[in-house]
């Protein structure tokens, strides 16, 4: 992936995409769609999300998910978030336990986030490595750091400190904060960084380190939230975070303004990855949600075939192969309504079968097209 200044968010190489509306009006208008299929059952059903809108789109996994956006608007991948996550989450629960007050323990976990994302940034930075290359060793190691301080911990934490923070508005209202906080410095430092004109690189550190500062904040937030440490720690945990982040467009969308308008749409996305997780093609045979993969990969598929579409003149038949593509994921969203278990499996078959046929139609046109030119 291309390494783009904080203020550029579309590379300016001849090889880029033309500025075009295409882009937003796909995942605007699929960001409707599947909220207008999926959220009317889901808050009917009564699960233990309900009426919880709010709680959901700004639940803690909403604030690694827009250091993970940031990242790959500037080119990049972050890997490093969920471990960032779980670093916030112990650090707090090490503070609180040995009485520490809000403040301090807010600003050691800002400081814990800080380094974590420093450290990847230096990698990238003077290292040269490749952003998924330092946040993958970084992610490893970090993993056995975390899971070593937490191993002092208790499982439930009761330090008095996260009081304040705790309660069923406590935590909404600590990530909805930080995220404002987020998006007003990314505004400010988007104009700083125009007119000091900073280097690409630059730009990706500031992403790096601002991605692992919001990584440990999410963890903050889930403290206060459950009152108690992730019973768990593996490299890659909740894929709502990457399934969130596609479906605002942070790949698709290029260009001055949209980074902007992928963050704005990220906590609705976040609250239909939520949806999807419960009631879309859950394999419950499977320890991980194989149906969030089904989701990214589908709506990434079908960014790629609608930002085909845009770059060609006679644009007709790309345009059909991402409106079968664009079809076969509402299809399958229709199946979070209550159905008879056939209907269901003819909705399954009949929107994988339209993605696929649509991605191969859109994959066959691309290759005429480079042939064409050659």
């Amino acid at each position: 992936m291309e390494h783009l200044p904080a203020g550029q968010l579309e590379p300016t190489t001849p090889s880029a995409p033309p500025a075009t509306g295409a882009g937003e009006t796909f995942v605007v208008v699929l960001l409707i769609v599947l909220t207008a299929l999926m959220i009317p059952p889901w808050a009917e059903s009564g699960t233990e999300y309900v009426p919880d809108f709010l709680g959901q789109m700004f639940n803690p996994w909403l604030l690694p998910a827009l250091g993970l956006l940031w990242v790959v608007r500037c080119g990049g991948l972050d890997l490093s978030v969920w471990i960032g996550f779980g670093l916030g989450s112990v650090v707090a629960g090490s503070i609180a336990n040995a009485g520490g007050n809000p403040a301090l323990v807010l600003a050691g976990v800002i400081a814990a986030g800080l380094v974590l994302g420093s450290v990847n940034a230096a990698a990238v930075v003077a290292g040269r490595l490749p952003t998924w290359g330092a946040t993958g060793i970084t992610a490893v190691v970090g993993l056995s750091v975390v899971a070593r301080l937490a191993g002092g911990l208790p499982a439930r934490l009761e330090g008095a400190s996260l009081l304040s923070w705790s309660g069923p508005t406590g935590p909404l209202f600590l990530a909805g904060a930080a995220y404002i906080i987020a998006l007003l410095s990314a505004v400010l430092g988007w104009r700083l960084w125009t007119r000091a004109a900073l280097s690409d690189r630059a730009a990706l550190a500031a992403a790096l380190a601002g991605s692992g500062v919001l990584s440990a904040m999410g963890g903050l937030c889930w403290v206060a939230k459950s009152g108690q440490l992730p019973r768990q720690l593996f490299l890659i945990e909740d894929l709502r975070v990457v399934a969130a982040v596609a479906l605002a467009g942070a790949v698709a969308l290029r260009g001055p303004g949209r980074g902007l308008l992928t963050a704005v749409l990220l906590p609705p996305a976040m609250l239909l990855a939520t949806i999807w997780r419960q009631w879309v093609w859950d394999v419950a045979a499977v320890g991980f949600a194989v149906n969030l993969l089904v989701l990214t990969g589908t709506v990434l598929g079908a960014q790629w075939a609608i930002a085909q579409a845009a770059g060609t003149e006679n644009n007709r038949p790309q345009r059909r192969a991402a409106m079968a593509m664009f079809l076969g994921i509402i299809a399958l969203a229709a199946t979070a309504r209550e159905l008879p278990r056939g209907a269901r499996t003819v909705l399954r078959v009949a929107g994988a079968g339209a993605w696929l046929v649509g991605l191969a139609a859109a994959l066959l046109l691309s290759w005429r097209r480079r042939r064409g030119r050659s």
